[in-house]
């Protein structure tokens, strides 16, 4: 059975959900409940410093996954064992069996709703030929799930601040 995915606007709109919620939140907390103007110093430093911490980090991790993965397409076929990775310029194709290494990549704000880059996640698979592929959110829902699932591989978790692609 052939199971295939890609970057779709509906996945991308999930994981941008939490940033705009926040910033609402933020804005309309600030502006209503606290009775602050648009333009006081507080309000704009407070908005700077929300930005710098939890927006900007987002927006960049998002860009990245968007860059790696536009145009691509993963095709994990359980029967044959093989995994097709279709990129703008190539077609890839392995074996489960080339599969050097499995890495999957996680921020520690994960789950937690402090953060909106804490949703964002991406799995390495390197193979035996020293090429890697990296699938990230924007491609599968519930990738910490589905990739393992499928591989019939747990891969090895890593933890960062922020789940950059470096």
């Amino acid at each position: 059975m052939a199971n295939k995915f890609r970057l779709t606007t509906k996945q991308q709109l999930i994981l941008l959900t939490p940033l705009v919620i926040l910033n609402c939140i933020l804005i309309l907390g600030c502006q209503y409940i606290l009775k602050i103007e648009l333009t006081n110093k507080a309000f704009l430093i407070t908005i700077s410093v929300f930005f710098l911490i939890d927006a900007l980090p987002t927006l960049i991790v998002h860009l990245q996954y968007w860059l790696k993965n536009r145009g691509c397409e993963l095709i994990i076929d359980t029967q044959s064992k093989t995994i097709s990775f279709e990129e703008p310029n190539r077609k890839k194709v392995y074996s489960f069996d080339q599969i050097k290494s499995l890495h999957y990549y996680n921020s520690y704000a994960s789950g937690t709703g402090w953060h909106s880059f804490g949703q964002y996640r991406f799995y390495k698979i390197a193979f035996n030929d020293e090429t890697e592929i990296f699938v990230t959110c924007l491609m599968v829902n519930s990738i910490e799930k589905t990739i393992p699932m499928l591989l019939r591989i747990d891969g090895e978790k890593h933890l960062k601040i922020v789940a950059f692609l470096w």
